[in-house]
């Protein structure tokens, strides 16, 4: 199955700007920048970047296929709650993902976090 998502950058890449869209319409025009990924404060704008959206690509995927995998073994899950983080870091001339994982534990809530 391939999914498509299309980014489109205007400017210098400390200054400059850009934005992103999904196939299935879920994100239009989500704005990314130099602040949005490495900047934060109450005068910054609101944006993504993208460690978080590998993050929650890794938690969707994760989430789904454990309530597939507790399903299956008789134990189909009332809810699930998973969180990722991810560190993109410079590796050589490039980069590359230093760092993903996810964690299960049982919250007082009643969900079962995964972090």
């Amino acid at each position: 199955m391939i999914r498509k998502s299309t980014a489109e950058w205007q400017g210098d890449g400390l200054s400059g700007s850009g934005s992103l869209s999904t196939g299935s319409g879920a994100l239009r025009a989500q704005p990314f920048s130099f602040k949005t990924r490495f900047q934060s404060g109450e005068d910054s704008k609101p944006g993504t970047n993208p460690e978080e959206l590998l993050g929650a690509a890794h938690a969707s995927c994760f989430a789904m296929t454990v309530a597939f995998i507790l399903t299956e073994a008789g134990h189909a899950p009332k809810r699930l709650r998973v969180s990722a983080a991810v560190d993109i870091s410079k590796a050589g001339a490039g980069f590359a993902i230093t760092s993903s994982g996810d964690r299960p534990t049982q919250g007082s809530d009643g969900w079962t976090h995964v972090s």
